[in-house]
């Protein structure tokens, strides 16, 4: 995931920055989750009373009908655009160790890395010239695209957060 956002959806949607941020240690309890979670007890419960959910479109059709606040829609990708995705993975990456405990992922261009913070910092804000935040954290910078070249670097923040 850390490798197609610094190498592939920083470019798909030309941005200069990218920040990304995980509201609790252990991931899994934010608005995105919920929602997933309400999709599949509701999904769960109509295949309980019999009904037959074969293919995404009965999926979405039963569940627009049974979620009335929630708006679905289906993304369609065809294999081309796959094959271009799959192409901007390296066949071999890292493993990111410690990810359960990262808060903030940071990229900005033309950067070839992300940072991965084990704090949030809305204070200090990214720029070219200087992608580190000063907080008093452990990051971990990650070269897209080049595995070898993970390192561990421990930086001080005058911001408290």
């Amino acid at each position: 995931m850390f490798n197609l956002m610094a190498s592939f959806i920083t470019n798909e949607l030309n941005v200069e920055k990218l920040r990304w941020h995980y509201s609790e240690k252990g991931h899994g309890k934010g608005a995105p989750d919920g929602v997933g979670g309400v999709l599949k007890r509701t999904a769960d419960a109509m295949v309980a009373r019999g009904m037959d959910i074969s293919n995404l479109q009965s999926f979405l059709f039963h569940l627009k009908a049974n979620c009335k606040g929630l708006i679905l829609s289906e993304v369609q990708i065809d294999d081309a655009e796959l094959d271009k995705i799959e192409k901007t993975i390296p066949k071999i990456l890292p493993p990111y160790t410690g990810i359960l405990q990262c808060h903030e992922v940071v990229w900005v261009k033309p950067h070839t890395f992300l940072d991965i913070r084990k704090l949030t910092c809305l204070s200090c804000s990214p720029s070219k010239a200087q992608l580190i935040c000063d907080q008093d954290l452990k990051i971990i910078s990650m070269f897209a695209g080049y595995p070898d070249s993970v390192y561990d670097a421990k930086v001080t923040c005058r911001h408290s957060v």
